[in-house]
């Protein structure tokens, strides 16, 4: 990341459980999965 690009924003644990429990109110027809966004950052590199 460029020195002045803004540092990644995550939500506290409390967002999380909300919408984790509210996901398929959010999207009740379906089609969107729920990703990990801890497993998803952008620092990490697969081997």
């Amino acid at each position: 990341m460029k020195p002045w690009y803004p540092r990644e924003l995550f939500a506290d644990p409390e967002t999380e459980s909300l919408v984790s429990r509210r996901w398929r109110e959010y999207f009740p027809r379906g089609g969107v999965e729920m990703g990990d966004a801890a497993a998803g950052h952008l620092d990490r590199r697969e081997s």
